[in-house]
């Protein structure tokens, strides 16, 4: 069986890698898959980037291209983040004319292929999603209701100014987009987003995490890693982690600023670590003293920094995912985080962590303090020792690449079989 999968990038960005472990896992099983992308910055030979001088030109022109003149004509106050997806890519011609028994879709944006391009791909085909992008208007996370009701004049938000991109940008998917596909949600959360658009609610659809690679990202010794990042052995080590760190709004931090502030009415042994930026030249306020870890891609580094926190916190309101989580648990450290997210499908209740309800910063606390309140013996109900085997097992059993891998391999064999496309 042979399978080619797209990205825009093989390593840049949480999707590129994430779209790369599955290519790694899907490998692992035995399916002859080959990556293409965009931007590749690894030197895995079974990843294949643009080969001639003028294809790597009109790379780096179109994804600057396709944002600039697009915004020129409207203008959001709120900033989020958009992907316009019209500048022809060719690709199809391309995906088409291989040997591949099927074309296997994941981050596209960045003007890696066009709207109209993805439909003209001949050749079955299956698209994982890592972001509400395919069923939204421009936007990768929607903070309303337009992918339900659809994008009408009538629902155009008072924050977008002159020209409705995300309207006209839905509309050229709905027009377009005439001949439903096999669709892969990363998390029950947001497949339920895809059953409940207007776009896409008749796509057939499937829940496939993403995977993690289980013998790189695997628990070590507590006391070297602390000693690696020279922290302190005798504070509780409290783990936040995302890219732009404390700055992106849609990860939550506000809410663990509210969630420390109770917490340390109780306790005053905590160690806050933050990954994903440096240390700001103004640092948003703390109860407790914060180590700034930066910015870090090395999967060895980052795992030892998961293996040095006691605990792992991810209070983002919306989430596909949450690679971050499931790399944590597969170090064995626990993970609290908010229920109703992709983050929820990582999580088991007080057994591998805590699952507050969505934006309550008290309850985040009460969550946090679960697990650094647990025992080493499970006088407590269960230990902290038993959490964090329950993190590993969880780990090994529905991320592990045999896992995913082996489902991506049984739905590629049922695409083909129908001949979903």
């Amino acid at each position: 069986m042979k399978s080619v999968l797209v990205n825009h990038s093989d390593l840049i960005g949480g999707a590129a890698i994430a779209a790369y472990r599955t290519h790694k896992a899907l490998r692992h099983v035995g399916v002859d898959s080959s990556m293409w992308v965009d931007r590749k910055t690894s030197d895995d030979w079974t990843v294949k980037s643009p080969a001639s001088l003028w294809s790597r030109l009109m790379v780096q022109l179109r994804g600057p291209l396709g944002r600039a003149l697009p915004e020129l004509f409207f203008n959001d106050e709120l900033d989020n983040y958009r992907s316009y997806n019209w500048i022809p890519s060719r690709l199809h011609r391309k995906l088409n004319a291989s040997d591949a028994d099927l074309v296997h879709l994941e981050w596209i944006n960045n003007e890696t292929m066009s709207i109209a391009d993805l439909s003209k791909i001949r050749k079955p085909k299956i698209m994982t999603l890592h972001d509400m992008w395919l069923f939204c208007g421009g936007e990768h996370y929607s903070e309303d209701d337009r992918y339900k009701t659809g994008y009408t004049k009538s629902t155009r938000p008072g924050t977008l100014n002159r020209v409705d991109i995300d309207r006209w940008i839905w509309r050229r998917k709905q027009r377009v987009w005439q001949h439903p596909f096999q669709l892969v949600a990363v998390s029950e959360w947001l497949a339920e987003c895809v059953r409940n658009s207007r776009l896409l609610a008749d796509w057939p659809v499937e829940v496939i995490p993403n995977p993690v690679d289980t013998t790189i990202w695997k628990p070590l010794d507590r006391h070297v890693a602390r000693a690696a990042f020279n922290l302190p052995v005798d504070k509780k080590i409290v783990l936040f982690g995302a890219t732009g760190g404390t700055s992106f709004e849609r990860k939550g931090y506000r809410y663990l600023q509210d969630a420390l502030s109770t917490i340390a009415q109780e306790r005053d042994d905590i160690h806050l670590v933050i990954y994903g930026q440096g240390k700001p030249e103004n640092p948003p306020p703390s109860p407790f003293p914060v180590s700034y870890a930066g910015r870090l891609s090395d999967p060895l580094t980052m795992c030892l920094l998961n293996n040095a926190a006691d605990v792992f916190v991810t209070p983002a309101m919306q989430e596909a995912f949450g690679q971050t989580a499931s790399e944590a648990q597969a170090c064995g450290t626990p993970v609290v985080a908010f229920a109703k997210t992709g983050i929820a499908d990582i999580v088991e209740h007080k057994r591998t962590g805590y699952l507050a309800p969505l934006g309550d910063a008290k309850q985040l606390a009460q969550g946090l303090l679960w697990v650094m309140n647990r025992n080493t013996d499970s006088s407590c109900g269960i230990s902290i020792d038993e959490i964090r085997e329950n993190c590993r097992n969880r780990a090994l059993a529905e991320f592990s690449y045999e896992f995913v891998g082996m489902r991506y391999k049984e739905l590629y064999s049922a695409v083909l079989e129908n001949n979903v496309s």
